[in-house]
């Protein structure tokens, strides 16, 4: 063997065999190993995240019962708010009882005060000048209403197709079943009638259209033509009221209603375009559209003594002369104010029997039906000498009329910038202040049992009377019943509004800009729970910002003769202004009084909710 084969070494084949399977083996069984170790690994990641997962719900949970547990405590101050709101009222209206009760047997007027502070004189004295502050309140009547005749409140008995129904409450006004259901709702439910409203001594009624003398050029004479006449309705040809400013001011608009986060069915955008044809119309017609109303005027009033209405040769030259004579106590017997063709007598009984396609046919019908019951609760609410409520038409924006120009330049407006206005308020509130003087001589009785303060006299002819706008909204009972076969409807006793709706703020703010008041009672009404009333005071910032969008509107689309289109107003700053202005006076107006369903009056027959 030579060296080089004698110094390496032969390794047998069986030898590196078995040493390379060693190797792999070890390797495998290392691989193996750390595949274990990274399955147990992921599930016990997998674990932890469960386990962090269930605490994170656990933790949801509490943090819910807490938000829970806060909103419930919220509600429980609120409801015991309320219940101190009421309480306070029930205490008051004791207070009043016995005021009233102690009038009477000193046989002394029936108006009372406190003893005068400070803030009262300051208040007493912007009453006699005619503003009032937000926070004083109307003096409420407590007492038992004084009933018409064939009126009755939640004390009448039921009727024979009621026998089943459940008793009425303090807060009812007459048994109803709930949850009926129907096809034809009866909107004239135990509803008063405009003919007997005007037949209560109480109410300023507006005589018949044939006994004005005329409704002339003035438009000051618009007010006295009543608003369930062909007469009234002539009028509004032209005109931008108050139930269209919202639509014309582009509050009905997509972004608009957003802002506001109402529903998108109040979305109408075919509702401009019907504003704008008809002012377009007019200005077609005449460019004088003083002419034109009272071309409209005089049709309507020749179909009327045409249909049997006599024309009255002894008018007075004077309206305020025929409406103080037709108010007058020796007019105010039963039946003495019936008419031929002084309205429309045939509405109410096809207003009755008509088919309304959806629950919005049916609510306005219902408004319309019910305000008459409404006004004459208000009647027992304000009572007179103090309070009277007056009947009124349309209020237009007279022009020529004193103070109205500088009223409105001051806003930046001018004549031809805008198109005429109007507003038909459901009423008119007449106060009779107290002056600071007679506060001051109010003498105090210190007699435990009696009231706290002497009612004294006050001569109420050299006292103004200081009105208010009346917005009367009656909560329909009528809604859309689902899974009913062939009854469309269903009665729900809904409670009246605890808040404003915001879509009738700028009708409750033309209508005190147009009228010249300061001040407007909105009243929301329920069928069977009472009604609310809040007042609302008059802002001319918010009227300058309606009107601003106003004329853009009239200037687009009537004078330009552009076609309104969707969204009109997006993006102007003066919609987003007006939105939040909008949203401020709805959210910020508190309830002035809460009226029980015992002081609505109405009728105690017709009570079916459903005529089939």
């Amino acid at each position: 063997m030579d060296s080089s084969s004698s110094s390496s070494i032969r390794v047998p084949r069986t030898s590196r065999s078995n040493a390379e399977n060693d190797s792999n083996g070890a390797e495998a069984a290392d691989l193996r190993t750390r595949r274990q170790r990274k399955r147990i690994n992921q599930r016990l990641r997998r674990k932890q995240a469960r386990a962090e997962q269930a605490e994170q719900t656990e933790q949801a949970e509490q943090a819910e019962q807490v938000e829970q547990a806060e909103q419930a405590d919220k509600r429980a101050i609120v409801d015991d708010a309320v219940l101190d709101r009421r309480e306070g009222a029930l205490k008051s209206s004791q207070a009043n009882l016995t005021q009233v009760d102690h009038a009477r047997t000193t046989r002394q007027p029936a108006i009372s005060v406190v003893k005068p502070t400070s803030e009262s004189r300051q208040s007493a004295s912007a009453a006699a000048s005619g503003s009032v502050a937000p926070g004083n309140k109307p003096f409420i009547n407590r007492t038992s209403p004084s009933f018409h005749p064939s009126l009755s409140s939640s004390s009448t008995s039921p009727s024979k197709n009621q026998s089943n129904a459940s008793t009425s409450t303090g807060t009812t006004n007459g048994p109803v079943d709930a949850g009926q259901t129907g096809l034809h709702p009866n909107v004239q439910w135990r509803a008063v009638t405009k003919a007997e409203l005007r037949m209560d001594a109480r109410m300023l009624a507006l005589p018949p259209p044939d006994r004005l003398a005329s409704v002339g050029p003035a438009l000051q004479d618009y007010r006295f033509v009543r608003q369930d006449t062909e007469l009234w309705k002539a009028l509004h040809h032209g005109v931008v009221t108050s139930s269209g400013i919202a639509t014309m001011a582009g509050l009905r608009e997509r972004q608009a209603v957003g802002l506001l986060g109402l529903a998108k069915h109040y979305v109408k955008h075919d509702a401009i375009r019907e504003i704008v044809q008809s002012l377009r119309e007019a200005r077609l017609h005449d460019s004088d559209l003083h002419h034109q109303q009272e071309d409209a005027i005089a049709v309507a009033l020749r179909a009327m003594h045409l249909s049997g209405s006599p024309k009255n040769p002894q008018a007075s030259p004077t309206n305020d002369h025929v409406l103080t004579a037709y108010n007058s106590p020796s007019t105010k017997e039963l039946g003495s104010k019936i008419h031929v063709g002084e309205s429309l007598p045939h509405r109410p009984v096809a207003s009755a029997l008509s088919e309304f396609p959806d629950a919005t046919a049916a609510r306005l019908r219902w408004g319309s039906a019910q305000e008459p019951s409404s006004v004459l609760s208000l009647l027992d609410i304000f009572p007179a000498p103090n309070y009277r409520v007056a009947e009124c038409g349309m209020f237009l924006l007279d022009w020529d009329a004193e103070g109205v120009t500088s009223r409105m330049n001051q806003l930046g407006f001018t004549r031809d910038m805008l198109p005429p206005l109007g507003a038909s308020p459901d009423g008119l509130l007449f106060h009779r202040p107290v002056t600071e003087h007679h506060a001051n001589n109010a003498d105090c009785v210190v007699d435990p049992d009696t009231a706290k303060y002497v009612p004294f006299d006050v001569s109420l002819a050299t006292m103004s009377p200081r009105a208010e706008i009346l917005e009367i909204k009656n909560t329909c009972p009528f809604v859309e019943a689902k899974g009913q076969g062939k009854h469309k409807f269903r009665w729900l006793a809904m409670q009246p509004q605890e808040q404003i709706a915001s879509m009738n703020i700028p009708q409750l703010q033309l209508q005190m800009f147009v009228a010249n008041v300061q001040s407007a009672l909105y009243i929301s009404v329920s069928a069977t729970r009472g009604l609310n009333i809040f007042r609302v005071m008059r802002d001319d910032e918010y009227v300058r910002l309606l009107l601003r969008l106003v004329h853009f509107t009239y200037k687009h689309c009537v004078v330009d003769g552009n076609e309104p289109v969707e969204d009109l107003h997006a993006g102007r700053p003066e919609l987003r202004q007006l939105v939040q202005r909008t949203l401020a006076i709805s959210r910020s107006t508190p309830i002035l009084e809460h009226v029980s369903g015992s002081h609505v009056q109405r009728i105690p027959d017709n009570s079916a909710t459903f005529l089939s």
